[in-house]
C-alpha cells in the first residue's frame, strides 16, 4: 500500500485554532455583541450588520468607510459560504473524476436562474421582511399550506445538514485516524454551540472567515499539482485520453447522467431555489441595509460560486491525471468515492508543514458554514411557523431562549439521520435523490405564488401533492433498486502493482448473487434510472402544471374559495406584464385590494375600541 502520512503537531494546532476562533465569535455575540436578547437580532441581525468587534472607530471618516466596505464584503462572503459546502468540496471532484468535466456546465444556468431570483423573487421578500419565508405562503394562500410546506423544508434541511456533517467526517477519518462518529460529533458540537448562542451575526461572521480558509484549502493542492502531478498540458492530455473532456451530449434521454438539457434546466431551477426561495438566503437579504445592497450581494455571490465550482471541477481533472492508471477505490486505498480528494492531499502535500492541517480546516469550515446556516434557518421556521401561532403569550425574550434550545435539538436529530445515510452512494448524487422531490415541489409552490395570479390554495395544494409524489417515486425507487450508472467513465488498475505492491481488486458478488442482482436490474423500471439532475425539474414542473390547472378548475367549481390576490405578493415581473397587457385587470385588482385593506383596518380599529371598553368596565368593577 502507498505510504500515508498522518497529521503532525502543527496540523492539529491549525485545526484547533480555527475551532477556537469560531467558538470565540459565537461567545462574543452571545456575551458582548448585543447578547442576542431578541428574535429580531437572533435571526436578522437587527437588519443592519454594522457590528464591529474589538473596537469602534467612528471618529475617522476614512476608517469608517473602509470598515463599512469590509462589512459589506463579509455579508457577500457569508451568502457565498452558505452554499459552498463540504459536499461540493469533496463531491464535485469525485463527480468529475468518475463522470467527466461536463459537470462544470451546471454553472451556465446559474446566470439565468440567479437574475430571476434577484429581480423577480427577492424584492418581494425584502419588502415584506418576514422572518420565515413561509409567512408569505400563509398570506398568499392559507395557513394549512404554510404549515405543510414548512414541514417539507424542515425535512429537506435536516437531511441536507446531515450530509454536511457526514461529508467532512469521511475526510477527517481518513486523514486523522479518528472514527467517523468522532469526526461527526466534533463538527456538530462546535457548529451547534456558536450558532445557538451567537445567532445570525455569529453565523455571518464565521461564514466569511470560513470562506477564506476554505478557498485556501482548495487553491493549495492546485498550486502544488505542478510538482506532484505535472503541468496543466499533461493534466489535460491525460483527461482527453480518459474521455473526461468529451463534448457535452445534447441527448434528450433523462437517464444519461449529464446532458446539456438536464444540466441547464437543473441549474436554472436550483439557482431559483437557492437564491430566491431559500430560508437561509432570505435571512441574509434581510441583514442587508436595503434591496439594492441585497441584489448586489447576490450577484457577487453568483460569480464567487461559479469560480469555486470551476476550481472543484479542475481538481477533479487533476485527480484523474494522478490516478489514471490505479484507481484508489478499486485498489482499496479508500472506501468511498468522496475520499478521493483527501487521499490526494495526503499523498502529495504531507511533506509541506501545515498543509494537511489547512486542508482539514478547510473541510471543517465548509461543513460548519453550511451547518450553522441550516440550523439558524430551521430554528427561524420552527419558531415563526409552528411555535408562535400556537403559543400566543410567548414573550420575545423567551422565544429567543427557545430558539437556542431548538438549534441544539435539530443538531441531535441530524445525528440520528446520519446513521441512516452512511451506507448510501456518492454525496452529490444521494443528496439530490433524497431531497430533490421536496425542493422541486417547494420551488413549484413559490413559482405559483409569485408568477400565477389565479393560483389558489386548493389547486396549489393538489399540485404540491402530485409534485412530491412524482419526485419521491423516482428518488426512492432509485435508492431502493440502486441501478448501475450508465455514464460511468472507464477506470484502470493497470499500474497498481507497481505503485502499491501487494494488492487485490475490490471483490464483486459471488457468481450466484451476481446473477440474482443482474435479474433484478433488468426488471427495474426505466423511470428509476433517471439522472438525479432531473428530480427537481420534474417535481417543480408537475407542481406548477397541476397547481395551475387545478386552480382554474377549482375556481369554476367553488367560487367561494377564491380570494383577491394582494398585489404585493406577486413578482415584479407579473406587475410589469399585467400593466402592459392587462392594464384594466391590474387596476381592478389594486382597487379591490385597497378596499379589502380599508375594510380590514376598520374592523381592526373597531375590535380595538371594543377591547378598550371591556377593560374599562373591568377596571370600574
Amino acid at each position: 500500500m502507498a505510504n500515508l502520512t498522518s497529521l503532525q503537531t502543527l496540523d492539529y494546532i491549525i485545526v484547533a485554532v480555527v475551532a477556537v476562533l469560531f467558538l470565540g465569535i459565537g461567545f462574543y455575540f452571545a456575551c458582548l455583541g448585543g447578547k442576542q436578547r431578541t428574535t429580531r437580532e437572533y435571526f436578522k441581525g437587527d437588519g443592519n450588520m454594522n457590528v464591529i468587534p474589538i473596537v469602534r472607530l467612528s471618529y475617522d471618516f476614512i476608517i469608517v468607510y473602509l470598515i463599512s466596505i469590509m462589512l459589506y464584503i463579509f455579508e457577500v462572503m457569508s451568502i457565498m459560504a452558505s452554499f459552498i459546502s463540504s459536499n461540493a468540496m469533496l463531491g464535485i471532484p469525485a463527480e468529475v473524476y468518475y463522470y467527466g468535466f461536463n459537470y462544470f456546465w451546471i454553472t451556465l444556468g446559474t446566470f439565468i436562474g440567479g437574475p430571476i431570483a434577484i429581480y423577480g423573487f427577492m424584492p418581494v421578500f425584502h419588502k415584506l421582511a418576514f422572518t420565515s419565508i413561509y409567512e408569505y405562503v400563509e398570506c398568499r394562500f392559507n395557513r394549512t399550506l404554510r404549515v405543510s410546506v414548512g414541514l417539507m423544508y424542515i425535512f429537506s434541511m435536516i437531511v441536507h445538514a446531515s450530509f454536511f456533517i457526514y461529508a467532512p467526517a469521511l475526510a477527517l477519518s481518513l486523514m486523522t485516524g479518528l472514527t467517523i462518529w468522532t469526526s461527526v460529533l466534533s463538527t456538530t458540537i462546535i457548529g451547534t454551540i456558536y450558532t445557538s448562542i451567537g445567532g445570525i451575526k455569529a453565523v455571518v461572521w464565521t461564514d466569511a472567515l470560513q470562506l477564506i480558509i476554505f478557498t485556501g484549502a482548495l487553491l493549495a493542492p492546485i498550486i502544488n499539482s505542478g510538482t506532484s502531478v505535472g503541468s496543466f498540458s499533461y493534466i489535460f492530455s491525460k483527461n482527453m485520453e480518459g474521455h473526461r473532456l468529451a463534448n457535452l451530449s445534447f441527448d434528450a434521454d433523462p437517464r444519461v447522467r449529464f446532458t446539456f438539457w438536464g444540466l441547464i434546466i437543473y441549474s436554472i431551477m436550483n439557482s431559483l431555489n437557492l437564491y430566491g426561495t431559500n430560508q437561509t438566503s432570505i435571512q441574509r437579504y434581510l441583514c442587508c441595509r436595503n434591496k439594492i445592497t441585497a441584489q448586489r450581494t447576490i450577484w457577487i455571490s453568483l460569480l464567487g460560486s461559479f469560480l469555486i465550482t470551476a476550481v472543484c471541477c479542475l481538481i477533479g481533472l487533476i485527480l484523474y491525471a494522478m490516478y489514471w492508471n490505479c484507481d484508489p477505490l478499486a485498489s482499496h486505498q479508500i472506501q468511498k468515492h468522496d475520499q478521493l480528494f483527501p487521499l490526494f492531499v495526503m499523498q502529495t502535500m504531507s511533506s509541506i508543514p501545515g498543509m494537511l492541517g489547512l486542508f482539514v480546516a478547510g473541510v471543517f469550515c465548509a461543513a460548519l458554514s453550511s451547518i450553522s446556516s441550516v440550523l439558524n434557518s430551521l430554528t427561524a421556521v420552527t419558531l415563526e411557523d409552528h411555535v408562535k401561532p400556537r403559543w400566543k403569550s410567548l414573550s420575545d425574550e423567551k422565544a429567543t431562549l427557545l430558539s437556542k434550545f431548538t438549534a441544539v435539538a435539530y443538531s441531535i436529530l441530524c445525528l440520528l439521520v446520519i446513521a441512516a445515510i452512511m451506507n448510501l452512494g456518492s454525496i452529490v448524487q444521494t443528496v439530490q435523490y433524497m431531497i430533490g422531490g421536496t425542493m422541486g415541489a417547494s420551488l413549484g409552490l413559490f413559482v405559483l405564488g409569485f408568477m400565477n395570479p389565479w393560483a389558489n390554495a386548493k389547486g396549489t395544494f393538489l399540485g404540491i401533492v402530485c409534485g412530491l409524489a412524482m419526485g419521491w417515486w423516482i428518488s426512492f425507487g432509485n435508492q431502493i433498486y440502486r441501478p448501475p450508472p450508465n455514464s460511468l467513465l472507464p477506470i484502470s488498475t493497470l499500474n497498481c502493482s507497481e505503485i502499491l505492491g501487494d494488492w487485490r481488486l475490490r471483490p464483486n458478488h459471488n457468481h450466484t448473487a451476481f446473477e440474482f442482482l443482474l435479474k433484478i436490474i433488468t426488471d427495474i423500471l426505466e423511470i428509476y434510472k433517471i439522472s438525479y439532475v432531473w428530480i427537481i425539474p420534474i417535481a417543480c414542473t408537475v407542481t406548477v402544471i397541476i397547481g395551475s390547472v387545478g386552480s382554474l378548475l377549482i375556481a369554476k367549481i367553488d367560487k367561494g374559495s377564491v380570494k383577491n390576490v394582494d398585489m404585493k405578493l406577486l413578482s415584479p415581473f407579473v406587475h410589469s406584464v399585467m400593466k402592459k397587457c392587462f392594464p384594466n385587470k391590474h387596476k381592478e385588482l389594486e382597487l379591490k385590494y385597497k378596499r379589502e385593506i380599508s375594510k380590514e383596518l376598520t374592523n381592526f380599529q373597531q375590535s380595538v375600541k371594543a377591547d378598550e371598553k371591556l377593560f374599562e368596565c373591568r377596571d370600574q368593577v
